[in-house]
């Protein structure tokens, strides 16, 4: 099992004592001081069991093909200062049900309430999130955009205009429009494969 690109100023490892199950040791997203994820760096994983075949030693090349495990996600507004006027306070987002956290398996494990990402504000008040790099969602969750205006939740997003349920999925590149322009608010979703990145890295396992 091998991870790739892990820093420590974004990443940090669960304290793994001899005999924790693969399933129980962890690396977990730093947190801001509010408590929200940062950003992930753009994460490997490759795993391969290994079995002993005889008592001697024995030394073997394995080669392990790292595959992405992150996805990325952009969030854009359109109208926004139309449907919800101009002000002092500012406005920005909060992405709720991204994973904080892999297992040893590399299973996405929620725990926190989401992430802040960076926001830049147009010339017309429109939002726009470039693309940033988080854990992908869970089989069995979805994502909330929350708009917020100083300390007040304008609007959640957690289904596109077909009535569907935003995820993020590993190595995709997720895009979200929020479109205010009419009175039934349109919400756009466009998802699109990573650039591709081969990282293959050999390791020599000695065996006894």
């Amino acid at each position: 099992m091998a991870w790739a690109n892990i820093k420590a100023d974004s990443i940090k490892l669960a304290d793994i004592r001899t005999g924790t199950p693969i399933q129980e040791a962890s690396i977990e997203l730093m947190e801001h001081a509010k408590g929200f994820d940062m950003p992930s760096t753009d994460l490997f994983y490759s795993r391969q069991d290994v079995k002993a075949l005889t008592r001697a030693v024995v030394e073997k090349d394995i080669t392990l093909v790292m595959e992405r495990c992150v996805a990325a996600l952009s969030v854009q507004t359109h109208l926004l200062i139309n449907r919800y006027g101009e002000s002092t306070e500012p406005y920005f987002l909060v992405v709720r049900g991204t994973a904080s956290t892999f297992n040893f398996l590399c299973q996405p494990n929620e725990k926190r309430p989401g992430c802040a990402p960076v926001v830049e504000k147009d010339i017309t008040g429109d939002l726009l999130a470039r693309p940033f790099k988080v854990f992908p969602t869970r089989d069995d969750r979805s994502l909330t955009i929350d708009i917020y205006r100083g300390d007040e939740l304008l609007v959640s997003v957690d289904r596109d205009s077909r009535g569907e349920p935003i995820k993020v999925a590993a190595a995709k590149h997720t895009h979200v429009d929020i479109d205010f322009e009419s009175t039934d608010m349109v919400v756009t979703v466009i998802v699109d494969n990573w650039d591709e990145v081969d990282q293959d890295t050999q390791v020599k396992k000695r065996q006894t």
